[in-house]
């Protein structure tokens, strides 16, 4: 029994918009720079939304005003219940 090696071929066209050629320079420039290059454009990353993830947003979205509604809604409630308590005590105690 002979062991064959097999080999695989890749061809990487695109890592985070850079090409392959860009990503073997830009480790120099990391360590030269002292800081990693993923945070160099973070604003403009951040300022970014992808378009696939608007129906997650949308969800978020609609649960967070849910919950805000419903904690409104509580809190109003408990004002009510307090007030109506206050009342009843200052009829009870004349």
């Amino acid at each position: 029994m002979t062991r064959e090696t097999q080999t695989i071929e890749v061809e990487i066209v695109e890592i985070d918009e850079l090409s392959p050629h860009s990503i073997s320079g830009s480790i120099d420039d990391e360590a030269a720079s002292g800081r990693p290059r993923d945070w160099r454009n973070i604003r403009s990353k951040i300022r970014k939304f992808d378009k696939r993830w608007w129906p997650l947003w949308a969800i978020v979205g609609v649960i967070a005003f849910l919950l805000l509604l419903a904690g409104g809604l509580l809190f109003g409630i408990i004002i009510l219940v307090l007030r109506f308590v206050r009342e009843l005590l200052r009829v009870i105690c004349r």
